[in-house]
């Protein structure tokens, strides 16, 4: 009997989205203090962590995994291989547990298996990520990696993706490194593995990855031995030289357009190195590839002219010699026979090496240089002696060597001889230019007490030399320096060259009783000398352009002449000393009663002025 109901059984196919988080991996410190104090809880911690990856790896469950899972498997990745690769060079615990080593070596074998099946771009493994990748794994399985970067290892999943290669990245993130003061021993030994460990295939990848890019950015970090990474620079470029074949190199060179000795020094770095007796012994086929390394290295002697390679060899082969002028009538004969002295005389190798690059034979002049050396004669070698006369003010004892070998073994070439002596004259000549003697009159004339300015004239000249020409000169310096003064904070511009003629500057003149120089030369001097304009500024801004005195001493270039100055008025007063002691007559008595009676307001404490002053001074003084 059929049942009265059909029963419909629908078999759905699909799988369902696997959800299982996964924690970040733990920090250095906290697996240190998990190793000392309770290593259990770690064991079972790295244990679920290799049973997780094991699920995994079993058949498509990483490809069914939803898109917050994934997240977080991603973040697990970048922290694990930040925490691995920043733990090489340090101790993790004294005595860690065998049964923890060997969980961890398991895990550390299954994520790299979950990488190559799933490829960099699912995984999101770029920048700081990559290099930490290439760190923990690049020893032990360097073909790996070096399919991973170049793309030349295809993940079992997502295949429809395009594999980028990431030599590129690989590059700008050691440049980072180095800029920043990173780059360590352990860095160096990583990209070392990574060029030149042996593999079991062919090594491509040290070829794809030495590009003329990144030339270019060693050049920048070596700065002509002067950058900041300029050693780490040139470990570098010998780890990529010694990687790479003499085929590639002469790739790389057509490409930065390096033909000979000249272009390639425009880059330094790589031509260090190409010129390197020991670069030469490792690559024996450079030499054979890059063609005018065979021309013996030019090089730039003292008068910046072309120093060609001479061979060792002396006799051509007339035949050979013939045979290359006809089938090059452009070079000339000289070129072409100091071109088969350099390979040997043999023609064939000539001809191939002139139809690949015809640059080599341009390396020797077209015709041969002047050889003959005529002595110089007396009368040339003392005029020559003349000329280098100026070389006798330096001490160095380089100089006077150059002197002696130019002088005893004569001048080769006239041309170089004169461009020496203006080279010459040009490195020792300590005075360019001619001497400013702008301030000379400003400065003689504050130094010595004897020809300072005065606007008025003294009303009485007397004998006797006395302190009260002094102090009046002074002040009338110090009032000439405060007009001055208000006006440069006035109008700076009033100081100008170009406001000669003007009225304001007849003004001044008039006032200061000053040349046009003068002024201006006093302008210059304080926008020279800081110190001074500041001390003005204390006396005339803040002091009510009140007479303060000479609060130190400044020793100037004429402090000679304050000096016979001072001995001059030392031997007046010594010989007025002595006048005074010798019994006067009575006409002297007379006319020195007579001028004492005339000059009674100038005499003992009858001078109200000069103790006006030093009141004032003292009160200055005391303001400060």
């Amino acid at each position: 009997m059929l049942s009265r109901y059909n029963r419909v059984i629908e078999i759905n196919g699909g799988n369902a989205d696997i959800s299982l988080p996964i924690v970040k991996f733990p920090p250095f410190k906290l697996r240190a203090q998990l190793i000392e104090k309770d290593p259990v809880v770690w064991l079972h911690l790295i244990e679920t962590y290799v049973a997780y990856f094991e699920y995994l790896m079993q058949g498509a469950n990483v490809e069914l995994l939803d898109e917050s899972t994934l997240d977080h498997l991603r973040l697990f990745l970048r922290t694990y291989l930040h925490e691995i690769a920043d733990e090489e060079g340090k101790l993790l615990s004294l005595g860690i547990n065998h049964d923890v080593s060997e969980q961890l070596y398991l895990l550390k074998g299954w994520i790299f298996s979950l990488i190559k099946k799933c490829g960099l771009l699912h995984l999101q493994i770029f920048g700081d990520s990559l290099w930490n990748l290439i760190k923990v794994y690049v020893r032990r399985n360097p073909d790996s990696i070096r399919g991973l970067i170049d793309g030349s290892l295809k993940p079992r999943i997502n295949t429809q993706r395009v594999q980028l290669d990431k030599s590129y990245q690989v590059q700008q993130h050691l440049k980072q490194l180095i800029e920043s003061g990173k780059f360590k021993r352990i860095d160096l030994r990583c990209v070392e593995d990574l060029l030149s460990a042996k593999s079991m295939q062919p090594n491509k990848f040290a070829e794809n990855f030495f590009t003329a890019n990144w030339i270019e950015i060693l050049e920048a970090l070596w700065a002509k031995g002067q950058g900041r990474g300029h050693k780490e620079a040139r470990e570098l470029i010998i780890i990529s030289l010694f990687s790479v074949s003499a085929d590639r190199l002469l790739k790389i060179t057509k490409e930065l357009g390096i033909s000979n000795f000249e272009t390639l020094a425009l880059y330094p770095l790589l031509g260090t190195m190409l010129i390197n007796e020991g670069v030469h012994k490792r690559l024996p086929d450079l030499k054979s590839k890059l063609l005018f390394l065979n021309l013996g290295g030019l090089s730039m002697d003292e008068g910046d002219h072309m120093s060609y390679p001479i061979s060792s060899g002396t006799e051509v082969n007339e035949e050979q010699l013939s045979a290359l002028m006809e089938l090059f009538p452009q070079f000339s004969k000289y070129q072409l026979s100091q071109t088969l002295l350099a390979y040997d005389n043999n023609i064939e190798l000539v001809t191939n090496k002139i139809f690949e690059d015809p640059t080599i034979i341009e390396a020797f002049p077209r015709e041969a240089a002047e050889e003959e050396v005529e002595p110089v004669s007396d009368g040339d070698n003392a005029s020559f002696t003349e000329e280098l006369s100026i070389l006798d003010r330096g001490d160095s004892s380089k100089n006077k060597e150059l002197d002696k070998k130019i002088i005893s073994e004569g001048v080769p070439d006239e041309l170089r001889n004169k461009t020496l002596t203006r080279a010459l004259k040009l490195l020792y000549e300590a005075d360019e230019d001619e001497r400013d003697d702008t301030y000379d009159e400003a400065d003689v004339n504050r130094s010595d007490p004897s020809k300072r300015i005065g606007l008025q004239e003294d009303e009485e000249s007397y004998d006797t030399k006395d302190d009260s020409n002094e102090v009046r000169q002074d002040h009338n310096y110090h009032i000439v320096e405060a007009y001055l003064w208000n006006l440069l904070k006035e109008d700076p511009k009033l100081f100008e060259r170009s406001k000669r003629g003007t009225k304001v500057r007849k003004t001044m003149k008039e006032m200061t009783s000053w040349s046009d120089e003068k002024i201006e030369g006093w302008c210059r001097m304080l926008e020279r000398s800081p110190t001074r304009a500041r001390l003005l500024e204390k006396k005339f801004m803040f002091k009510g352009n009140s007479k303060t005195g000479k609060t130190s001493y400044v020793h100037n270039r004429d402090s000679q002449n304050d000096g016979n100055v001072v001995k001059e008025q030392a031997k007046q007063k010594k010989s007025e000393n002595i006048k005074k002691h010798e019994p006067q007559s009575t006409e002297q008595k007379k006319r020195q009663h007579a001028k004492n009676e005339k000059r009674k307001g100038a005499r003992a404490n009858h001078n109200r002025k000069k103790g006006h002053d030093k009141k004032l001074a003292r009160a200055g003084n005391n303001a400060i």
